[in-house]
């Protein structure tokens, strides 16, 4: 929708259609400068002729296996020259599972940064690694550069002293926000504490359910912030 009053509306409903298929999810649009066109990066891709299993029958190109579900493990870009389309189908650049996508364009060069999450595996314990790709411009193609340094990332434990009982559970941080500011980049994290999250992936633990191990230190953290040293 479009606003004349700026961004706490009110919104006018804009008539367009983006090929996002059944699933799609944590979408961030960038526009580029060098290339006059906005880019719309969702985990998911485009729609099939016939339903997709909600289940862990494997990624589209069945390159990730079994164990990994096909609706939640593939980042796609979609372009176009204004807001309102018409926009491209879905072009997928990326793989990994629960790869929630964040763009930067450099507006000089107009090269992509992408930085999307990842699991290494489906059920718990895993580890979440968050990979950057770079491309010159959304033709592509997008070239992986690696991993993050795991130490960026929030709290995977509910409290950080081992000998609190709420370090037995688990806290999730997802859906990264990337930025460039002063010269540096940063990353925004979303955190949540499974145990206490009744709604969202919610996984039982022990203290959550003992009245003695007091309140869920981890309730009054909603996130975490990544600076980095150099540009």
């Amino acid at each position: 929708g479009t606003s004349t009053t700026g961004p706490g509306g009110p919104y006018t409903a804009t008539p367009m259609q983006i090929p996002v298929g059944t699933f799609a999810h944590n979408p961030q649009v960038v526009y580029s400068p060098k290339e006059r066109k906005y880019l719309l990066f969702v985990l998911g891709y485009e729609n099939r002729s016939t339903p997709l299993p909600c289940d862990s029958s494997g990624s589209p190109d069945g390159r990730w296996g079994v164990g990994i579900p096909p609706w939640l493990s593939t980042v796609s870009l979609h372009v176009a020259s204004r807001p309102q389309g018409p926009w491209s189908a879905g072009k997928i650049i990326a793989h990994g599972l629960n790869a929630n996508p964040t763009p930067w364009v450099d507006e000089a060069s107009g090269e992509i940064t992408l930085l999307h999450g990842r699991f290494d595996k489906v059920k718990r314990p895993h580890n979440r690694f968050y990979s950057v790709l770079t491309a010159r411009s959304s033709a592509g193609p997008f070239v992986a550069r690696g991993d993050l340094p795991s130490t960026i990332n929030p709290p995977s434990h509910a409290s950080p002293d081992a000998a609190s009982p709420w370090y037995r559970c688990w806290a999730n941080n997802e859906d990264p926000f990337l930025f460039k500011l002063g010269g540096k980049w940063h990353i925004l994290f979303h955190q949540y504490t499974l145990s206490s999250a009744p709604n969202n992936k919610s996984e039982p633990c022990e203290a959550a359910r003992s009245p003695d191990a007091g309140p869920d230190p981890s309730n009054a953290v909603v996130g975490g912030h990544a600076v980095s040293v150099t540009s």
